[in-house]
């Protein structure tokens, strides 16, 4: 019994700290790929049903030919060139992580 409780009340403290409800609904629209940088990959793969490439440099993201995505830590968004747009922001265990699109 207090395992089960336990559980739950593990699910719900996670459930708080998780929000991708932006990030979903702009990419519900996007044609461009989607690619990550210091942020959970995996996580936004599973919840946005998209395949997310992973990235080490934000650099790899500018030089990709074309409109793309790339999600980020709130801490690599705000160093990242002004040519990239912020369009979404999202939380992944209280961390937030910043959708950016380039044209």
């Amino acid at each position: 019994m207090a395992f089960g409780i336990g559980q739950r009340y593990e699910v719900i403290r996670r459930d708080r700290l998780t929000d991708l409800r932006a990030v979903e609904h702009e990419m519900r629209t996007a044609a461009g790929p989607l690619f990550s940088t210091d942020s959970p990959d995996l996580v936004f793969g599973y919840y946005l049903n998209r395949s997310v490439v992973p990235l080490k440099y934000v650099r790899q993201f500018e030089d990709t030919p074309g409109p793309a995505y790339l999600i980020t830590s709130e801490r690599r968004a705000r160093s990242a060139p002004s040519s990239l747009d912020r369009v979404a922001v999202a939380r992944v265990n209280g961390r937030p992580f910043v959708l950016l699109r380039k044209s």
